[in-house]
């Protein structure tokens, strides 16, 4: 298995270029669809200075556009910072500022919001940004060569809400998140074939190998964001008991996961063969 994030997502696409990695409503994107979303986005990332290490933050609902950003990142060769649109804008602000992010992509929606936010000098872009740039440059530049992270870098830094007030960042290095897909493509088959629906918020470190499955090959399907009690759990409302649903054929679900979870699964086999316009909303 490639000793990297960047890799292990190229590898993907050179296998299986035209099935379907990520999905979203009645949207999906190929593994080639999602690394060239990500290219664009990652090549505007270092017009902008990013480089090995260096924190990037991403403020996106789930959507494709979440699959699409931290990948982005990853191609960068920046280590992706999760920024859950839901938390409050004082614990928001504190982890830009904690984690030194200079840069932070997010959806148009929340634009408005990320640049009150970020402490001054951050640079805050979308998708449109970054798609506008591609246009702007088309056939003016040379393009850049792919970065080749190295496994010692960083790939992404949680700031998980269990820590409650404080904010404390969790760092990980790609050769650690690798060998954790590579458990779990091993242990508990995931990989091609296999469904993953996103359940955690994606400041859950426990849950980064839901958005980055299709780096073994996994599908993925984003769902928009579920009920949070602001407490570190589902609220019990939305809890049911392992066992009382059925699912899809490569699903695994285990307790405490949302009913919806098993709809989005199955809509997911019946996706359309659409392509979505463009990057962001």
């Amino acid at each position: 298995m490639p000793g990297t994030l960047d890799r292990m997502l190229r590898a993907q696409v050179a296998s299986r270029p035209d099935e379907t990695a990520v999905v979203f409503g009645d949207d999906h994107l190929t593994f080639r669809e999602l690394h060239e979303g990500a290219a664009v986005l990652a090549a505007y990332l270092r017009t902008l200075g990013v480089v090995a290490n260096q924190r990037v933050g991403i403020c996106l609902e789930p959507a494709l556009e979440l699959a699409i950003g931290t990948w982005g990142v990853v191609l960068s060769g920046g280590a992706y910072v999760p920024l859950a649109p839901e938390r409050s804008g004082e614990r928001l602000r504190r982890v830009i500022e904690d984690s030194g992010a200079q840069v932070v992509v997010t959806q148009e929606v929340f634009r408005a919001r990320v640049d009150e936010l970020a402490p001054p000098g951050t640079t805050v872009v979308t998708f449109k940004d970054a798609v506008q740039y591609a246009w702007r440059t088309a056939g003016a530049e040379r393009p850049l060569a792919d970065v080749v992270s190295d496994s010692s870098q960083l790939a992404y830094v949680v700031y998980p809400s269990a820590f409650g007030d404080r904010v404390v960042g969790l760092a990980t290095e790609h050769r650690s998140i690798v060998a954790q897909l590579g458990w779990l493509a091993a242990e508990h088959e995931l990989g091609p074939g296999a469904t993953v629906v996103q359940k955690l918020p994606m400041d859950f470190d426990a849950g980064r190998w839901e958005i980055l499955a299709p780096g073994v090959g996994a599908r993925v399907v984003f769902e928009p964001a579920f009920p949070w009690n602001g407490m570190g759990e589902w609220g019990d409302e939305h809890s049911f008991a392992e066992g009382a649903h059925s699912f899809p054929e490569g699903v695994g679900v285990q307790p405490r996961r949302l009913p919806r979870v098993r709809e989005a699964a199955e809509a997911a086999e019946v996706v359309a063969g659409r392509v979505p316009s463009g990057l962001g909303r």
